[in-house]
């Protein structure tokens, strides 16, 4: 933004927000506009910068302000009072932007993000459009990302693409959404596994709705909800091979390969969680097997060679969580894709990332173990020059032993200047001095840093994306981030 000082005091002038010049510049536009085409309004986003609303200033008629519900909670209705950050939105943002302007409309994020399981409550859109429906907002669009690679449905659809154009439309006619989930299983399942599929929706938003869970964002749930408990992901897993099973033998092709769509979700979750689903699973098979058969049915799919590579992105996602199966491990905080197993997976390509600020993963080696070296990768040089650890041990989760205190890496100046900032990791390699038996081994992040433009460093949320222990020899990939003599 231009910090010159007419600009910083226009900002100044309304609030010191940087909503304001955008205000003051789309009226002077608005303005001229409305010479020509007196019908049309000029459309302007209250998005990050500028999403707070300023004061002191009013929008022209032919103004509209489309205010984006970027990062708020979506676990809960947005006027629910156990949602207290959309609850604050929708008083300090919307409501003092409805004073601003007379035109309002909303931009918001109803998509699932990283995570191809499904989003527990699609009924949730019909409680917001209702919401913003009632305060007089004049549009609504909802950011809808119905598919991974293009074809992939995502997080509920093709259901939700359907139930937001008919709430958008008129939602009072669409009544509480049973009604409508049921018809629409009915229909686009067949009358035979529709019945099932229904149960699965309703079964998912029974367990959300009872937790009280609120932490879900676009981007995914922050740590683990109640609704992807292993033992939900099993019993959703069964109720589907029963609406599978259903189809099968209503011997309708299109039904078939409907189910078989809608079951790659759930059976990507039991994958990415296999360490503890599986003993909750009705067939015992790996995650690897169950990857396998989300790729199976892909390449079915896929006709030819154009046709595959619009799945470029569901395979990578498979890629990811094919190596974290057989692997316990837990976190403070997870983040869509950013499992805890991710930082023990032995892959670059993946990592743990709490979403917002910092955190600990810990993994359970399965038994007692004597441990000698600790190599912590943090992440690439692009993402994090400056990290502040420490590592601990335990027999029992309970009593703590410290293998590495608290401690600060930097990448050296030298690879700092390089540029090479994919090559280049924020890693630690430590020899303890003496072996230590542990059994579950915790690391904390205790700060993470990035390179601010002005040379000096500035906080960024934690990565952890690799741990190895024992090593004999460190990775070659590593080895880019030594400075060789």
């Amino acid at each position: 933004m231009c910090g010159c000082g007419p600009c910083m005091k226009l900002v100044k002038a309304h609030g010191n927000v940087e909503s304001a010049r955008w205000v003051y510049f789309a009226n002077r536009v608005g303005e001229q506009l409305k010479k020509e085409y007196p019908n049309v309004k000029l459309v302007i986003f209250a998005y990050i910068a500028s999403q707070k609303p300023p004061v002191n200033i009013k929008a022209n008629d032919n103004v509209a302000v489309q205010i984006v519900t970027l990062g708020i909670r979506r676990g809960r209705p947005y006027t629910d009072p156990k949602n207290k950050m959309a609850n604050k939105f929708m008083q300090e943002i919307v409501s003092r932007w409805q004073k601003v302007c007379k035109n309002i409309l909303i931009w918001d994020y109803v998509w699932g993000g990283h995570r191809l399981m499904t989003f527990p409550d699609q009924l949730l859109n019909l409680h917001n459009i209702r919401i913003f429906a009632k305060l007089g907002v004049q549009g609504f669009f909802p950011q809808e990302n119905h598919a991974v690679g293009r074809m992939v449905y995502n997080q509920g659809c093709p259901f939700r693409s359907w139930l937001l154009a008919r709430a958008m439309w008129d939602p009072e006619e669409c009544g509480d959404g049973e009604a409508l989930e049921t018809t629409f299983c009915n229909e686009y399942f067949g009358p035979a596994a529709g019945p099932f599929v229904k149960q699965y929706y309703k079964y998912l938003r029974k367990v959300h709705w009872e937790s009280g869970f609120v932490g879900m964002t676009s981007g995914g749930t922050l740590t683990r909800a109640p609704f992807e408990a292993p033992e939900v992901t099993a019993e959703c897993i069964k109720i589907m091979l029963n609406a599978l099973e259903a189809a099968k033998k209503e011997q309708n092709r299109t039904h078939i390969r409907r189910v078989e769509f809608e079951m790659l979700p759930v059976k990507f979750m039991a994958a990415s969680d296999y360490g503890r689903v599986k003993k909750f699973l009705p067939e015992k098979k790996s995650a690897r097997e169950l990857i396998a058969e989300i790729r199976s049915f892909i390449r079915g799919k896929s006709k030819d060679v154009k046709t595959w590579t619009q799945y470029k992105r569901v395979h990578r996602t498979l890629n990811m969580v094919e190596g974290t199966g057989d692997i316990t491990a837990e976190a403070s905080r997870e983040y869509g894709l950013g499992r805890a197993s991710c930082a023990y997976d032995g892959n670059l390509a993946t990592s743990w990332t709490p979403g917002l600020g910092i955190g600990w993963t810990m993994i359970d080696r399965g038994e007692r173990q004597f441990i000698s070296r600790i190599t912590t990768v943090f992440h690439k040089m692009r993402y994090v020059r400056r990290a502040t650890y420490s590592v601990e041990g335990s027999f029992d989760k309970k009593a703590w032993r410290v293998m590495i205190p608290k401690k600060v890496v930097t990448i050296p100046e030298t690879l700092q200047q390089s540029g090479k900032v994919n090559d280049v990791y924020c890693f630690d390699d430590v020899t303890l001095a003496k072996d230590m038996e542990v059994r579950y081994i915790r690391t904390r992040i205790h700060k993470m840093e990035r390179r601010l433009g002005s040379g000096e460093y500035g906080m960024q949320d934690a990565q952890h994306t690799e741990q190895y222990f024992n090593l004999k020899e460190l990775p070659a990939v590593l080895l880019n981030s030594i400075v060789k003599e």
